[in-house]
């Protein structure tokens, strides 16, 4: 289990450029802001898009939950052909959106200011209150960032790759 949201890896594959692309294609459905009921029950569908040869992924939004001040992980890739191994390289980030980072860090700011200044007073009930909003959104976050790094990865790994490894 990651405590950071954050993931940084590299495939290399003997498949072509465009085939991991089309494969990418294939597994993505394009942004849809409309909520229809199939999507309010399988939230699970990636939506994503495709620019050159860089792909963003994003895994069970809808709705209100979709927009750069999103807490959901995504999934960023690079395809690029290595000339000197003959290889593909397929490089992927797993991360929330940046914005989504920049909107909560004040709150955990105050939060943070209010856990100290609780300890430093001796209030118990502030350090509870404040400990258990930091644990809450923070625990919250971690626990769906981890689930959705191992579906991406697995995603990855079978259907661009068909290597299972998990």
């Amino acid at each position: 289990m990651r405590i950071i949201p954050y993931i940084r890896r590299q495939y290399e594959t003997e498949l072509s450029k465009e085939t991991v692309l089309d494969r990418v294609k294939k597994i993505i459905s394009s942004p849809d802001w409309n909520l229809t009921i199939g999507k309010a029950i399988n939230n699970r569908i990636l939506e994503g898009s495709i620019t050159g040869s860089f792909f963003l992924v994003v895994m069970g939004k809808y709705a209100l939950t979709y927009g750069k001040s999103s807490l959901l992980p995504i999934m960023r890739g690079e395809v690029s052909y290595d000339k000197a191994k003959s290889k593909t390289i397929i490089k992927i980030v797993i991360r929330p959106f940046k914005t989504g980072i920049i909107v909560l860090t004040p709150f955990y700011c105050i939060a943070g200011y209010g856990l100290v200044q609780g300890l430093l007073k001796g209030d118990f009930k502030l350090v509870f209150f404040f400990s258990l909003f930091l644990g809450i959104t923070y625990g919250s976050l971690i626990m769906k960032y981890n689930r959705e790094a191992r579906n991406y990865i697995q995603i990855i790994e079978t259907s661009l790759l068909n290597n299972p490894r998990m």
